[in-house]
């Protein structure tokens, strides 16, 4: 049996007749395609032409229109470490004596090996865009690194790093990336630290700067427990020639979760961040806290109720509490918040439940002073 190319044909015509509050439309939709595939090297290079053709006929407004693209594409994987592929298109529009179109032209290559302490990818892709009978056209420039470090170990802990390394280019601007991940872990204890810089817009008159730094520490060495704090700072400026416009940002964002298998479950959060411009500057302090108890099984003891007396599941009794305080100050005038609600919920069969709920509020605003609420809510929901 000889081997040689794959070719593969197609043809399908479709016709309409439909009848709207215009009258009556044919429509007529003609779809023809041809490619034809072929491998050499033990299948390591492969090559594919194509070509498609739809046409598109109307006789209400008399409007006929084609479509045709011819298209080439190349992959072929050099060495079990390096690949490459390629692709160039061709979309043509036909409308009357009207022609329109572009075409494309991409090329990309990959890398990726093991050097003993890290996996390493490296890809670079280029990519070509023309519109018809244009003179030129744009050119788009992408690479990648990225360095997946082995784990090792010190001190007693456990350490993982990443390393990733971009950049773009693009009508003379480019952009940089880059991104350093370090994953830490001893006993319950784990920090996962990033660390990123951007530098964008480079080759235009203002360019912008960024870095990044975020800290994310988890604990969870008490049982029922667990506890987390995340650090995140942002440093940034607009540059224009010898002129830069800062503008930087902190937050720190602490959890308390805790939740036994029985019993009540309550979740502390607080969170303290500040941003500065050198317009204005805010900072913004919350502490928020919710507190769940579920009071099913209280609820039956309470009224006595033996097994098969009513639906399996109910009754449903929780009391759930949700406090919350926030201040708001800097550069325009401060803010202060504090709510607090309690809310009972009670089902006693599927199709009916009752709840109660008060809330109070108090604040201080500059404008206003001191202000004071409380409202009592009671809801009764019944589904037929």
């Amino acid at each position: 049996m000889l081997d040689g190319p794959d070719w593969q044909a197609s043809i399908r015509q479709v016709e309409l007749n439909e009848t709207d509050h215009l009258g009556d439309q044919n429509t007529r939709e003609l779809t023809m395609s041809v490619s034809t595939q072929e491998t050499f090297f033990r299948d390591a290079l492969r090559l594919v032409l194509s070509w498609d053709r739809f046409s598109f006929a109307a006789d209400r407004w008399e409007e006929e229109w084609q479509r045709e693209t011819i298209s080439i594409a190349v992959d072929w994987q050099l060495t079990q470490a390096l690949s490459t592929d390629g692709k160039w298109s061709r979309p043509v529009r036909f409308i009357d004596e009207t022609v329109s179109g572009s075409e494309q032209l991409s090329w990309s290559w990959d890398w990726a090996t093991s050097v003993g302490f890290a996996d390493v990818d490296i890809a670079y892709s280029t990519n070509w865009a023309s519109s018809l009978f244009e003179d030129g056209g744009t050119w788009l420039h992408e690479a990648e690194a990225r360095f997946d470090g082995e784990s090792f170990q010190g001190f007693g802990w456990e350490f993982s790093p990443d390393l990733k390394l971009e950049g773009e280019y693009e009508r003379s601007s480019a952009d940089l990336h880059a991104e350093f991940v370090l994953r830490s872990e001893i006993e319950e204890f784990s920090l996962r630290s990033t660390l990123r810089g951007h530098l964008t817009e480079l080759g235009r008159p203002v360019f912008n700067r960024e870095g990044e730094l975020s800290l994310n520490a988890k604990y969870s060495g008490f049982a029922d427990l667990d506890l987390s704090m995340t650090y995140s700072g942002n440093r940034s400026a607009a540059v224009l020639a010898d002129e830069t416009a800062p503008a930087s940002s902190d937050s720190l964002i602490g959890r308390l979760i805790w939740a036994p298998e029985d019993g009540p479950r309550d979740e502390l959060s607080f969170s303290l961040r500040f941003k500065e411009s050198e317009e204005s500057r805010q900072v913004t302090a919350t502490i928020d806290n919710a507190f769940t108890l579920n009071l099913s099984t209280t609820l039956t003891r309470w009224l006595n109720l033996e097994d098969g007396t009513l639906t399996e599941g109910y009754p449903i009794a929780d009391l759930r509490l949700d406090s919350k305080a926030e201040y708001r100050g800097g550069t325009a005038n401060s803010v202060f918040t504090f709510s607090t609600t309690a809310r009972v919920l009670l089902a006693m069969a599927p199709r009916w439940n009752v709840s109660f709920a008060t809330t109070y509020q108090l604040g201080h605003k500059v404008a206003i002073g001191l202000y004071n609420s409380l409202a009592l809510e009671l809801t009764f929901a019944i589904e037929f």
